[in-house]
């Protein structure tokens, strides 16, 4: 499971601190995009691995509208096939 917490400005200029939880962080990432999409304006963004109690601060300009889920898991399977293969 993991966790993203954010903080954020929505379309009307109000700042607002939520969090999106799910089992994959390519649909958390997706969700943050989603909102850039809709004209909220991101001002931080820590992750949370509830798994292993990690926590990263991440990059607001890395989530500019465009979805994230299909190029995350096109370049894990580029990656498991290069590790497969050595």
């Amino acid at each position: 499971m993991v966790l993203l917490v954010f903080t954020a400005i929505n379309p009307q200029g109000e700042y607002r601190e939520q969090s999106y939880g799910d089992h994959d962080v390519e649909s958390c990432f997706d969700q943050l995009s989603e909102l850039v999409n809709r004209g909220w304006h991101l001002v931080s963004i820590n992750y949370f691995d509830m798994d292993s109690a990690m926590a990263i601060e991440l990059p607001t300009a890395a989530f500019d509208g465009t979805p994230m889920k299909e190029g995350i898991r096109q370049l894990q399977s580029e990656w498991e096939l290069i590790i497969a293969k050595a």
